[in-house]
């Protein structure tokens, strides 16, 4: 390696502040001439050269993220700037202005999504399941939102209410069909459909109660009647077996 020559080299890189490359072929040129003590100052210039330019470099990147993530939330794109606001972080974990930006940029996300037509429609339309479980998921990554534990607690209110409606008009539809079967002496079938009913109001139907006890009640007169009937037929034909005195079936 020629001393005069590589020396060249590194200047040339100096002037173009190629400090990385200069600071490899200092070290490099030190190897191979280790008496030359220009070259240890020749190495801490250039370190100093190359940390300057990481900094500045590092400010350029700081400056360029923070005017990103404004321009993002200029667009609304919220989303956006809370994803560029991490980056940013990630460089500079104390940096108060990306801070600032990101905490602002998840309440605005939040609050677009909270205004978004999709999520009307769903309150419109009281589908307060999708309501509930959407909420959940932004709860999940928003913790410290306030306001997502009053519309969640809210939406449940609102659930327990339509299931209750849900409840009492399904029971009204049921009871209506009980009352024809009964009408028609379909007595088991009533049985049945009046526990269904009574499992799915948990057992808070009174009028259900009701015509189960009655069908319970005239199918069990049912089933004395027939049995009655049955005995009543059979009556002839027992007493003329008994008369009739056949061979046993038993031989000695």
């Amino acid at each position: 390696m020629d001393y005069k020559q590589t020396k060249k080299e590194i200047k040339k890189l100096l002037k173009t502040k190629e400090y990385e490359k200069a600071l490899q072929l200092t070290i490099a040129l030190r190897q191979a001439y280790p008496r030359e003590t220009s070259l240890h100052k020749l190495i801490n210039k250039t370190k100093t050269l190359l940390r300057n330019q990481e900094l500045g470099g590092r400010a350029d990147y700081l400056k360029k993220g923070l005017k990103t993530i404004r321009t993002l939330r200029r667009n609304d794109d919220f989303e956006g700037a809370i994803k560029a606001g991490a980056e940013l972080l990630e460089v500079d974990p104390e940096n108060k202005a990306a801070k600032k930006l990101l905490h602002k940029s998840k309440i605005d996300f939040i609050e677009q999504k909270l205004h978004d037509p999709i999520r009307k429609e769903w309150s419109q339309k009281q589908e307060y399941e999708q309501l509930y479980l959407f909420y959940q998921k932004l709860k999940k990554v928003f913790p410290h939102y306030i306001r997502l534990n009053k519309l969640i607690d809210e939406t449940e209110k609102k659930m327990i209410i339509a299931d209750r409606v849900e409840k009492k008009a399904f029971a009204a539809d049921s009871l209506k069909k009980l009352q024809q079967m009964l009408a028609e002496g379909k007595y088991e079938e009533v049985i049945e459909g009046a526990e269904e009913l009574m499992a799915f109001t948990h057992e808070g139907s009174k009028e259900g109660k009701a015509i189960l006890q009655v069908a319970n009640k005239a199918n069990r007169r049912e089933i004395e009647a027939d049995t009655f009937k049955y005995m009543k037929n059979q009556k002839p034909l027992l007493e003329a077996a008994y008369k009739s005195g056949g061979e046993g079936i038993i031989k000695l």
